[in-house]
C-alpha cells in the first residue's frame, strides 16, 4: 500500500505533496484577511524592492550579492533579522515595495514567498525549481518574477526596473486571486460561516482526494 506524505517542500518527489507554510495571515477570519488584502492594494509602493534574509545555506553567495545590490540602490529596503521587531519591519517594508527578493537559503522554499504575496509584494525568484513549489495552491509562474541566470543575478535592480507597469499590474491582480488559497483560515468551534473561505487546508484536501482517486503519486501530474 502506497502512502502519501504532505510536506512543505516536495519538488519532483514521488508520493510527497507540498503544502504552503503558514503565512502571517494564517488564523485570520475572512473579514480580517479582506482588510489586509485591501490595505495591500491601496498602499503606495514607493520602493522598487525589499529583502529580508540572512546569510546561510548553499546560496549564501547569491544572498550576499543581493544584499550589496540592495544597499547600493536608493529604492531598495532590507529588513535586518537582528532587529528587535522583525515582523513589523518586514510587514512595513513589504507593503511599501513592489517586489520582494526571495533567494533560496538552506533549501529552495521560503516562507517569505507566501508572506510577500498576502502583503501584495511580487516575489522575485532566482532558481527555476522554485516555480514548482506548492502547485496545488498557486502557480508561481503567474504571480512571481523569475531571474534565473547569473547575469540577471548580478543586475537585479536593473532587471526589475525593465518590467513594464502593465505586467506589474497583472502580477498583482493574480496574487489577489490566490491569496486565500495560500492562507490557513480560522476554523473550528466558534467560527461562523461568514468567517470561512476556501483556504490552503481546503485546497489540500480537495487535491489529495483527486490524486488518490486518479491514482497519481506525482504532484506535478495530480
Amino acid at each position: 500500500q502506497k502512502i502519501s506524505v504532505l510536506t512543505i517542500e516536495a519538488i519532483l518527489t514521488e508520493g510527497a505533496f507540498s503544502i504552503p507554510y503558514p503565512t502571517i495571515a494564517s488564523g485570520m477570519t475572512r473579514g480580517e484577511l479582506n482588510e489586509l488584502l485591501v490595505e495591500s492594494r491601496l498602499e503606495k509602493r514607493a520602493f522598487l524592492a525589499t529583502g529580508s534574509f540572512g546569510f546561510h545555506g548553499p546560496w549564501i553567495q547569491l544572498r550576499s550579492s543581493l544584499y550589496d545590490q540592495c544597499q547600493q540602490a536608493h529604492d531598495c529596503l532590507h529588513s535586518s533579522l537582528s532587529e528587535q521587531d522583525v515582523y513589523s519591519s518586514y510587514r512595513h517594508n513589504s507593503l511599501r515595495s513592489t517586489f520582494c527578493l526571495e533567494p533560496p537559503g538552506d533549501s529552495l522554499s521560503r516562507k517569505g514567498i507566501l508572506d510577500s504575496m498576502v502583503l501584495g509584494c511580487i516575489p522575485v525568484l532566482f532558481q527555476p525549481l522554485q516555480a514548482g513549489l506548492w502547485p496545488w495552491h498557486v502557480p508561481l509562474g503567474d504571480v512571481a518574477v523569475m531571474l534565473e541566470t547569473p547575469h540577471k543575478h548580478n543586475n537585479v535592480m536593473q532587471e526589475l526596473r525593465k518590467i513594464k507597469a502593465e505586467r506589474i499590474k497583472e502580477l498583482q491582480e493574480n496574487i489577489l486571486k490566490f491569496a486565500t488559497r495560500i492562507t490557513y483560515g480560522r476554523g473550528g468551534e466558534g467560527s461562523s460561516i461568514e468567517d470561512r473561505y476556501e483556504d490552503a487546508f481546503d485546497t489540500t484536501l480537495v487535491n489529495i482526494w483527486r490524486s488518490i482517486k486518479n491514482k497519481k503519486t506525482k504532484q506535478w501530474e495530480a
